[in-house]
């Protein structure tokens, strides 16, 4: 999760930077980003599955936004068992002193055990959840430099050498969970995909025997889909004064107020969220797996296809997601044997100036267009197919300051109409005769992208001048499911 320096919007049209922000959130996909961190909140809307796991890193959030600071990384891993909740979640807290503080850092070691004394969650209309518990967070100096540097070496950003705070311990807490879904009926539902919804609230906290409170409350609306789902909501965070270490405390100060928060998923399977805090420009996201033999459709019938991707490119861990489907509209005009809407969302950094000095550029791209796509039949349980796209839409790029000496400084976030072409094949295989587990599911892929912005963008330091904000092209690896929605 992090914070960036208040910035300023170019493009005359863009009055706010939340008409752009918001837009490419909402495209990526929370409850998989914890409002209390280390408790067994469930990840999903969904009800809790028997285990999860969780990867949360600011490169995984917005580009634009993301200055590599304050909750940098944390895992974490939950589950059920009957009636009992548990849950263990780490953390690496930095604080680089950008707003005048000493630099400093501490890591985090949160897990807790409750019981659901009240376990409703597979009901048909009202879904209840009441989780009461115990649990415990250790602090100070437990290895996160040597795992955050060594993120860093991977995907080619800067390591990061910060002085531990002199604080270190254990406190124990209680804690409380809550929430409560409603399904309405059949007739204030709508037809075709993304129809079927719900509406949830929750809430949930901790006090600790270091005197620690923290409280959160939230409100989602879901889409359900046969086997999957989407969300989007809001939440808000309170802390109260005290605090574990004055790191945690200026991370804690980060994460108050109220946070926009998406999601998708597919229980059992996989999940991508999101979360935005408008006022403090901070942002977090997360990858996850999710395991449940207990899962049940949402809703009968065959559903519609939905086909969601995850796009890994080469270089500073650059993310894409693309959710395709068919409207009807488009089946009874399908130049291909489908045609699809697709919308896509990657973020970033841009790796043709990546030799710029102790600095970067890091980006973020919401289009949509068109997709035909032709399906190879080979093998019988092969699934194989090829894909191409043409589409339109935004892209955002700011030039990011590191420690040292940058080659720039620009805090600006410049705008600009691209174009995005794609080309790919994906790939995946039924292990089962029926086709409807989340492997049979799965697709793996390989393809090329590029993007053409419009107008390019100049950088100046002095004598010094630079141009960003130009075309490229990159290959890109694929991990994704198609889905009954």
């Amino acid at each position: 999760m992090d914070d960036a320096h208040p910035a300023r919007y170019s493009m005359s049209a863009m009055r706010h930077p939340m008409n752009l922000l918001v837009p490419m959130l909402l495209a990526l996909a929370a409850p998989g980003t914890a409002a209390v961190y280390g408790l067994p909140e469930p990840p999903t809307p969904a009800p809790t599955p028997q285990l999860w796991f969780n990867f949360s890193d600011d490169f995984l959030g917005m580009a634009v936004l993301n200055t590599d600071d304050y909750r940098t990384v944390n895992i974490t891993i939950g589950g059920r068992w009957d009636g009992w909740r548990f849950a263990a979640d780490a953390s690496m807290l930095t604080n680089r002193g950008r707003d005048g503080t000493t630099p400093s850092r501490t890591d985090e070691l949160t897990y807790s055990l409750g019981y659901a004394v009240l376990d409703r969650e597979r009901e048909e209309t009202w879904k209840a959840l009441l989780t009461l518990g115990i649990g415990g967070r250790t602090y100070g100096d437990l290895g996160g430099e040597s795992v955050q540097n060594h993120i860093h070496e991977t995907f080619g950003y800067k390591t990061v050498y910060l002085p531990y705070d002199s604080e270190e311990g254990t406190d124990g807490f209680a804690f409380f969970h809550t929430r409560m879904t409603g399904v309405p009926a059949w007739e204030y539902q709508f037809s075709g995909p993304f129809g079927k919804w719900a509406a949830q609230i929750e809430g949930g906290g901790l006090v600790s025997t270091g005197e620690e409170i923290q409280l959160y409350g939230g409100a989602n609306l879901v889409s359900l889909g046969t086997d999957s789902m989407a969300w989007i909501g809001a939440r808000y965070q309170w802390h109260n004064d005290t605090y574990l270490t004055r790191t945690s405390q200026i991370v804690g100060e980060k994460e108050t107020g109220w946070w926009l928060v998406v999601g998708l998923s597919r229980t059992p399977g996989v999940l991508v969220t999101a979360s935005l805090n408008p006022d403090r420009e901070t942002v977090a996201g997360t990858l996850g797996l999710t395991f449940d033999t207990a899962a049940k459709p949402n809703h009968e019938g065959a559903g519609y296809r939905v086909d969601n991707s995850l796009k890994f490119f080469p270089g500073g861990g650059n993310t894409g997601l693309d959710i395709r489907w068919q409207p009807g509209w488009l089946a009874e005009m399908s130049l291909s044997p489908r045609d699809v809407l697709v919308l896509c969302y990657d973020f970033g950094a841009v790796t043709a100036y990546e030799d710029w000095q102790d600095c970067y550029v890091g980006f973020d791209q919401l289009v949509m267009g068109w997709a035909p796509t032709w399906e190879i039949k080979t093998l019988k349980r092969l699934h194989w197919s090829i894909a191409g796209y043409l589409a339109g839409g935004v892209r955002l790029e700011r030039i990011h300051e590191e420690d040292g000496t940058p080659r720039f400084v620009e805090d600006d976030v410049q705008v600009a109409a691209v174009a995005q072409g794609e080309l790919a094949m994906r790939f995946g295989w039924r292990f089962s005769d029926k086709g409807d587990t989340w492997l049979d599911q799965l697709r793996l892929g390989v393809g090329v992208d590029g993007w053409l912005p419009w107008p390019s963008a100049t950088a100046r330091n002095g004598a010094d001048v630079d141009e960003y904000m130009e075309p490229g092209v990159s290959a890109h690896l694929s991990f994704g499911l198609t889905v009954d929605w």
